[in-house]
């Protein structure tokens, strides 16, 4: 069906190019810089539409064809990206010299750690290698199962789309059996590869058998990308750093490299971080000197983030004199510790039937590909040690208890990260650390008010991170949106509403665009637009939909479940009324439980607040004198002080007023001045600071600005929503 779809898109394209000229069907696009030359599959074309979730694969019979696509498509307005299937390898240089002793532990200070802490088993390592022995007897104690799946049955019990994934996934063979195969071509260490990662990391220790891993009880997932030759590709790669984040993995092992920036495998690492996953990568190898990263950046070690956010603890090597490993990547960007990489013990696949793999245990491993696995095993210690640190305090841990090394590396001072892991230092900082669980940083909603398309835009602070139209681009109407998990999967949705002039519909996107549901609010001959709130109105997982007529219908209330069914309606006032209602929802009472904030968009300012089954709890007026047009409603905790307090603003005048739940005036502020615009009103905490912020957007009239302020009125931050000449408004609303 993909290739059918890109086909078709291939044509359509293809005949607008003779017919019409470039600049009336391609719009520029910003796009981060492919590596056409960089190693990838041969002819192979990952493309992602724009409105679709779905990464399509497309074969092309000649390189040359293969750039020509990419130069077409990264101007066509319907493609969101495209880029070759890149390929990665393994980052580890085999030696047949053996070793019977783990002396790299005494470099990290393990051994003295041990002496405070041996971990245990309630975290979870996904291993994205070439495949774990599973059967292996240092390994085979600490396996992750999923406790969701009846072994073997041949059904999907936990309808994940993965049958019978026990203790992991293959990837590259769509299998349940996560072990190495010997299928040809294979390599020995491609073969051994992913049991050895495994073993450095998490082998199990005091048990009288083998080696010891840096942890010595954590849960190994084994999630094989990688074939028996150690060679892997960024679609498989990018599907079980998501499977890994949907099964709660806490840490990610990446002990492969790559050349080629991809924006799909990006895309799934920070994802991952959003997850609170820490996620692990060699800086790979060179023959003889390795390469300086901060001009020939390696993937996935380099995939930082477009601010520098550090999605990815990048690891170089040392040798045993503590100096960069010959062969060892390096660099200030994207290198953020070193650990021990040359000639490392460690357990290996068996098969007693092949004298290629008989032995357990093999010395002599060299590679950036060994170190990684000593970070992510620290970083498990750690985090069993500490459950709820956040990500941010897990990896400043890591980083900054390392050993300063760059004495005995003057050539390559901080071109190391921070220094040489101490296992020992690390556990010390953590057992003295108090834990800060992850603050969610809530992302914000903007759409058009009036007279611009139903443009959605997804911002993480200030920067877009998505975009898509909710209707008909040529639609002018407005949409009023807001966000959140509506069926408590721990997926979020996005909420749109269609303003007046067509449909009073409610569609349900993902986060990227793609269309799951449609609500019909009301009437299907209803016109008047319609507002759109989420709140926790019942005990049952999930948000519900609470559906207002924006303009010419009563003051009607209905309420829906996550799968679009109607659970109750009410009026708010005279059902013969005809204003059109502002709407909101917050935890008036404090009984866990969100109430509805409803008021009239113009005529008496009275606020009513109501629960679910439309019992009146409430009802103030936010001026004693006046009749009012033209607000917005809002709610927040503005004062800390555990309480909902409820935020009008003006969108004629720009003013702000924040009552308490029982109409009391507390604050009063203009964020553009007395004299300025009007302006729609939101709160969320959306930088992670634990407090909440007032967000506005400018009124129809104004430039398109989104300004975030504290509770006290003093602006944090502005940027714009829109192209600075739009004059049609901006609706702001934060993902809950």
């Amino acid at each position: 069906m993909f290739k059918k779809k890109l086909f078709i898109l291939i044509i359509i394209s293809l005949i607008n190019l003779i017919i019409y000229p470039p600049f009336l069907i391609f719009s520029p696009v910003e796009a981060a810089p492919l590596s056409v030359s960089a190693p990838h599959r041969p002819g192979e074309l990952l493309v992602k539409l724009k409105n679709s979730s779905e990464i399509y694969k497309f074969k092309f019979s000649s390189e040359q064809e293969l750039n020509d696509i990419i130069n077409l498509y990264q101007k066509n307005k319907d493609v969101e990206f495209v880029e070759p299937n890149y390929l990665y390898q393994t980052s580890l240089i085999p030696s047949d010299i053996l070793f019977d002793s783990q002396d790299y532990l005494l470099t990290i200070k393990a051994h003295h750690a041990w002496n405070l802490y041996t971990g245990n088993n309630r975290v979870i390592i996904a291993f994205l290698d070439s495949g774990v022995d599973i059967n292996h007897p240092d390994l085979k104690n600490n396996l992750w199962v999923n406790n969701k799946e009846i072994p073997y049955n041949g059904i999907d019990d936990d309808e994940n789309g993965y049958t019978d994934d026990i203790n992991g996934w293959d990837f590259t063979l769509n299998s349940s059996d996560p072990r190495p195969k010997l299928i040809v071509p294979f390599s020995e260490t491609g073969i051994k590869h992913g049991t050895v990662i495994a073993g450095v990391a998490t082998a199990e220790g005091n048990n009288k058998e083998g080696i010891s891993g840096i942890t010595w009880r954590s849960q190994i997932m084994s999630l094989r990308v990688l074939d028996g030759t150690g060679t892997g590709d960024t679609q498989t790669v990018a599907k079980a750093i998501d499977y890994a984040r949907l099964q709660d993995a806490q840490i990610i092992n990446l002990s492969f490299v790559g050349e080629g920036y991809s924006q799909i495998l990006e895309t799934a690492i920070k994802k991952a971080n959003e997850a609170g996953i820490l996620v692990v990568a060699a800086v790979g190898n060179e023959v003889h000197d390795g390469v300086n990263m901060d001009t020939n950046p390696r993937y996935p070690a380099c995939h930082n983030g477009p601010n520098g956010e550090n999605w990815v603890i990048g690891v170089a090597s040392v040798d045993k004199n503590k100096q960069k490993a010959s062969f060892s990547n390096y660099g200030a960007k994207c290198v953020d510790i070193s650990a021990p990489g040359v000639s490392i013990i460690s357990s290996v696949y068996h098969d007693e039937l092949n004298t290629d793999f008989s032995d357990y245990y093999e010395s002599g491993w060299t590679g950036t590909s060994v170190s990684a696995p000593q970070i992510t095993g620290a970083a498990a210690l750690i985090k069993s040690l500490k459950p709820n640190l956040s990500l941010k305090q897990l990896k400043n841990i890591i980083i900054n208890s390392a050993d300063n090394i760059d004495a005995l590396n003057p050539v390559f001072a901080k071109q190391l990260g921070t220094g040489l892991l101490n296992v020992y230092q690390a556990i010390s900082l953590a057992i003295d650390e108090i834990e800060r669980p992850d603050i969610e940083v809530q992302k914000i909603i903007s759409s058009p008010i009036k007279n611009g398309g139903p443009h959605v835009r997804i911002f993480k602070k200030t920067q877009l991170e998505q975009q898509f139209f909710a209707h008909d681009e040529k639609f002018r109407g407005g949409v009023s949106v807001t966000g959140g998990d509506i069926n408590g999967d721990g997926q979020k949705e996005i909420i749109a509403a269609l303003g007046s002039g067509t449909y009073p519909w409610i569609k349900i996107f993902q986060e990227d665009g793609t269309l799951k549901d449609k609500i019909i609010a009301f009437d299907e001959k209803f016109r008047g637009g319609v507002e759109v709130a989420l709140g926790h109105l019942d005990d049952k997982p999930g948000f519900e939909i609470i559906a207002v007529p924006q303009s010419n219908g009563g003051p009607h209330i209905r309420i829906f479940n996550g799968q679009g069914q109607l659970i109750t309606q009410f009026f708010a006032f005279d059902k013969k009324e005809r204003t059109g209602l502002n709407v909101a929802t917050g935890d008036i009472n404090a009984d866990g439980l969100d109430e509805i904030i409803v008021a009239r968009k113009s005529g008496l300012s009275e606020v009513k607040i109501f629960n679910l089954n439309g019992q009146l709890i409430n009802t103030f007026k936010i001026d004693q004198k006046k009749r009012l047009t033209n607000f917005n409603l809002a709610t927040g905790d503005i004062n800390a002080d555990n309480q909902t307090e409820i935020i009008f603003s003006s969108l004629n005048n720009s003013q702000i007023k924040i009552f308490t739940s029982q109409g009391q005036p507390l604050l009063e502020f203009y964020p553009n001045g007395k004299w300025g615009g009007g302006v729609t009103v939101s709160t969320g905490d959306i930088d992670g600071d634990g407090a909440v912020e007032i967000i506005t957007g400018n009124n129809s009239g104004g430039e398109p600005l989104v300004k975030t302020f504290n509770t006290l009125g003093q602006l944090k931050n502005q940027f714009y929503a829109y192209d600075k000449k739009f004059r049609g408004g901006v609706n702001v609303e934060i993902i809950k």
